[in-house]
């Protein structure tokens, strides 16, 4: 659905309107992280909507910043304590390592709304574990990178799946 003054177009996705400013850059576009979690089928409307065509350099640059997005959400930046989704950022991740080859029995942690002692074993592995699995992220976010490279057409770019081959989540068990 076009507005009266074509200012703006809607794309609708999942029952909910996303209104689009036509005079928005591509960067414009790409800053509002509602938008990223689209589908590329729908940043293909968009951009057939908007600029009358859709190019392949255009998606291939939305593509690229769906993936960033992706990697650094929730469905990849997560792991479980008593089925409650949380994460440790890298240099959190570093910090307790470091602390748990200092102290002598137990490191305290906050993870979302409780404070949680660990003996230091117990620790030690599952930041080893949080910190492989942080890796196998990292690496999986750059095979989707360098893949994507080898797209030949809109149609390979709005088909790709880059949510691909993320490993499984972890939980930490008290």
């Amino acid at each position: 659905m076009q507005s009266m003054d074509n200012k703006y177009i809607t794309i609708n996705y999942n029952n909910k309107d996303y209104v689009i400013n036509k005079a928005d850059s591509l960067n414009d576009l790409i800053s509002r992280g509602e938008l990223l979690k689209l589908p590329m089928s729908c940043w293909k409307e968009i951009f057939e909507k908007k600029d009358g065509t859709c190019r392949y350099r255009t998606m291939l640059k939305v593509l690229e910043a769906c993936i960033y997005a992706y990697d650094t959400s929730d469905n990849v930046n997560i792991f479980y304590y008593k089925n409650v989704p949380c994460w440790l950022d890298k240099n959190t991740r570093v910090g307790l390592y470091h602390l748990a080859t200092c102290s002598p029995e137990h490191i305290t942690v906050a993870l979302g709304t409780e404070i949680i002692t660990l003996p230091i074993e117990q620790a030690k592995a599952f930041l080893a574990a949080l910190e492989v699995y942080a890796g196998e992220c990292y690496l999986m976010t750059a095979k989707h990178l360098i893949a994507i490279k080898e797209l030949k057409s809109i149609e390979d770019i709005v088909n790709y799946d880059y949510t691909k081959g993320y490993p499984d989540k972890i939980s930490l068990n008290e």
